[in-house]
């Protein structure tokens, strides 16, 4: 029996190397769908919960409206308050 030739050999090994190539890409192919897909369901996750807050906040606006009026209005103080020393800390007008 001959020992396989150069050619051979070559062709072999571009076989091989085209196999795994093509494995390698329906492998990143199948990973991607599996992200796409996971994202998709945590973006529906989140929409949920989003909706449910709302939902929340709507309720307790209604039967609280004094007490939301009150939260609002020191949770705008708050950012004012924390946009100013922001921006004394970086220079800004004083």
């Amino acid at each position: 029996m001959n020992p396989p030739s150069l050619a051979d050999s070559a062709a072999t090994l571009i076989d091989a190397t085209s196999r795994a190539a093509g494995n390698a890409a329906d492998q990143a192919l199948h990973l991607a769908d599996q992200g796409r897909e996971a994202a998709r369901h945590e973006a529906a996750q989140w929409q949920l919960r989003a909706r449910d807050w709302e939902h929340a906040a709507r309720g307790y606006i209604e039967h609280e409206p004094v007490k939301a009026t009150l939260i609002a209005m020191a949770a705008g103080a708050a950012l004012v308050l924390l946009g100013g020393l922001l921006l004394r800390g970086r220079g800004g007008p004083r």
